[in-house]
């Protein structure tokens, strides 16, 4: 069923009535009319330059670093293309692959980092300074030279004087130390020449003078010797070593008479000198006075039971006293204490033959010759077929 409304109904041209009211307010209110005023406000564009100010400094910035990056970089080229030195050249390497780093980063807030890096490259070239400066001060090299001389390093020491004088030349005291190395070693022609420089540059001393002597004598050059020998007795008439040395020239110039002379005097000054004994002993067992000679030899092991050397005389003395087991017994106990005394054995096989042991005696003379002593060949020759 069907129902209607019927104020709806009645009121509907009323209701046309009042929407039409409305409409028209709304539409009279947005057109300008006689009470619309003007509008005051305007655009006001974003200020640029409170942002445009601080980028042109960020980017002038960016611009002084990578001016100052680029700097650096061409410092520590230019050193290492200038400098062969291995700690110096790793480590600016090093400060050459941070610098390469930032330039994969904002420059601009990197200035510190930068400016640390300058440190420490300045820093890198004090310490190579330093140790340039150390490489170039003779002092040091001889003192390394002195320390290893005391450890008997000998060519250890000879190489550290040698930079000495490539720095110095006119550091003397580096030719006389240099000089003792070589004789230690057995370079006597170099010995020589660095004494020789020594003692001509007015720095002579009686041992300068004494081991050029001995090296003079180890090249048979005797009576070149006998001089520095002289000079050593001359400066220093009180050194029992002086007349001793002097007696071995002597002896070596056959001049036995002066050579014992020179022993007494040295046995004088230095009464326990077991050496002077012994060598005394050989100068009488060279003018075949053998029972002299076992005296004295007798005399200097009673001073010094470890002079292998005394030994070794009275091994010779005893032979030549037709003492062969004596003579054995001496050697024996000189290779105890030096087995290096290739004498010993040649004695030992010669006392041995004499004594009927021929196949001993060819063992020792086997030994002998092994260690160097051509006098062992022809008695293994003769003897030993």
């Amino acid at each position: 069923m069907v129902f209607f409304n019927f104020y709806f109904f009645l009121d509907k041209k009323y209701f046309f009535n009042i929407l039409f009211f409305l409409f028209s307010t709304f539409s009279s209110n947005s057109q300008v009319n006689p009470f619309s005023t003007p509008l005051k406000t305007e655009y006001k564009p974003l200020n640029l330059e409170r942002y445009a100010q601080p980028l042109a400094q960020r980017q002038a910035m960016y611009n002084q670093n990578y001016a100052y990056l680029q700097d650096l970089s061409k410092w520590i080229n230019k050193i290492n293309s200038e400098v062969e030195d291995k700690e110096l050249n790793v480590n600016l390497n090093t400060y050459l692959r941070y610098l390469n780093s930032y330039k994969e980063m904002d420059l601009s807030i990197f200035y510190k980092d930068l400016k640390q890096i300058e440190t420490w490259i300045s820093e890198e070239i004090n310490q190579y300074n330093k140790r340039i400066k150390e490489q170039n001060n003779p002092n040091i090299y001889w003192q390394d030279g002195n320390n290893a001389y005391q450890q008997k390093n000998y060519k250890y020491a000879i190489e550290k004087y040698d930079k000495v004088i490539q720095l110095s030349p006119e550091f003397y005291s580096a030719y006389y130390q240099r000089g003792l190395s070589n004789y230690q070693i057995g370079n006597y022609s170099n010995a020589i020449n660095d004494l020789t420089v020594f003692i001509e540059n007015d720095k002579a001393t009686q041992e300068s003078y004494l081991y050029r002597g001995w090296s003079f004598n180890e090249i048979s050059k005797s009576e070149n010797a006998l001089n520095d020998m002289n000079k050593c007795v001359e400066m220093n008439p009180n050194d029992p070593y002086s007349f001793y040395s002097r007696g071995v020239i002597l002896i070596d110039l056959k001049q036995y008479d002066k050579a014992i002379e020179d022993y007494k005097v040295a046995i004088k000054l230095k009464p326990d000198f077991s050496m002077a004994y012994n060598n005394l002993a050989w100068v009488k067992f060279l003018q075949k006075q053998y029972s002299q000679a076992l005296i004295f030899a007798d005399q200097a092991l009673k001073i010094d039971s470890t002079n292998s050397v005394a030994f070794d005389t009275r091994a010779d003395i005893k032979f030549n006293l037709n003492d062969y087991k004596g003579c054995i017994v001496d050697a024996d106990q000189a290779l105890l204490i030096n087995p290096n005394i290739n004498n010993c054995y040649l004695l030992k096989g010669r006392a041995n033959y004499r004594l009927g042991k021929k196949s001993e005696a060819c063992t020792e003379w086997q030994k002998s010759l092994d260690m160097g002593n051509l006098d062992a060949l022809s008695y293994l020759s003769q003897y030993c077929k």
